[in-house]
């Protein structure tokens, strides 16, 4: 991978500031376009994988909630949510 034009579309990207994030949204994006577009372009598409990982995320986390579980991948399990509820 052309790694000046990474190196710029991180410091393009909002999402450069993450480093890790950045790069876990690279890795989405295939090497063909990568190598066609400019480090500009490659910031945006970055940015725009980030936002739809993050709108992706508050929907899973809310439907979590109206089913009132979660799925733990770790333990192969569903997991209720128990909502606490003060008692004032």
């Amino acid at each position: 991978m052309p790694q000046i034009k990474i190196n710029r579309a991180a410091q393009h990207s909002e999402t450069g500031r993450y480093p890790e994030t950045f790069r876990a949204m690279l890795g989405h994006v295939p090497a063909d376009l990568i190598a066609r577009v400019t480090g500009r372009d490659l910031a945006m598409i970055i940015d725009a994988l980030a936002r739809c990982a993050t709108r992706s995320k508050a929907i899973a986390e809310r439907d979590a909630c109206d089913e009132g579980v979660i799925w733990d991948a770790r333990k192969r399990t569903l997991r209720e949510i128990r909502l606490s509820t003060s008692s004032t």
